[in-house]
């Protein structure tokens, strides 16, 4: 798992109105992780660092939910109609990222490719006149969803321990165009997602009170 900090925001003003500045200023905290390459159909526990608000010294503001999905794979068609036919493969995943039921994000990779077949030959062998096979099909797919305090899954991500998430890879390939049609498919599917939690800062009860009275001090100063 890999976390990372920034700050958003511009500074204005002198430099004696800093405090005052980041008082307000929105930052970002993020985790990610994956779910490697591997056979459909497949589901994983993915367990995610939660948001700590440090004994309300922080207030999360909003979730932002990056997915990421890829799918990979061969497959093998064969055409045994009585004529020619042009003969469609979808190589595809469903691949989900969801919390107790509820999804946060859902991506579908889709490879396409098409061949134009004879009639039958008389051998399944996924090549020859009839057939096919794609060796080398791949596609990704990326979605983002973002969070507020108004969704049920929010308080979710707030403590000091980890959310346990539900990542899942379905396969839903397919080919079309011929009447009677034999298919083989070897798909693999892979996950990737980075959760970013954007937050203030909570002032400690007075602060308010002494940033104003240094920015008053510092106007009088330069008067």
């Amino acid at each position: 798992m890999i976390r990372t900090l920034a700050l958003t925001g511009v500074l204005a003003g002198a430099l004696f109105f800093a405090p005052a500045a980041f008082a307000g200023a929105v930052l970002e905290e993020s985790y990610s992780g994956m779910v490697s390459l591997q056979s459909t159909d497949w589901e994983e526990s993915l367990d995610v660092q939660q948001f700590d608000e440090m004994g309300g010294a922080r207030k999360l503001v909003s979730i932002c939910i990056h997915l990421e999905g890829a799918v990979t794979g061969s497959a093998g068609l064969e055409s045994l109609d009585n004529s020619p036919a042009k003969v469609h493969v979808e190589l595809s995943a469903h691949i989900s990222l969801s919390l107790n039921g509820s999804s946060l994000g859902v991506v579908i990779p889709i490879a396409n490719d098409s061949f134009n077949a004879s009639a039958f030959d008389g051998i399944i062998d996924f090549g020859g006149s009839s057939g096919m096979t794609f060796s080398a099909l791949s596609a990704s797919d990326s979605a983002d969803n973002k969070l507020t305090a108004n969704d049920d899954a929010f308080a979710s991500f707030i403590g000091d321990g980890s959310v346990k998430l539900d990542g899942a890879a379905m396969g839903t390939s397919f080919g079309s165009g011929a009447g009677n049609l034999v298919l083989q498919f070897n798909t693999q599917a892979e996950l990737a997602y980075r959760i970013t939690y954007k937050y203030t800062e909570v002032p400690a009860p007075g602060a308010s009170i002494l940033l104003a009275g240094m920015g008053l001090a510092a106007s009088r100063r330069r008067r």
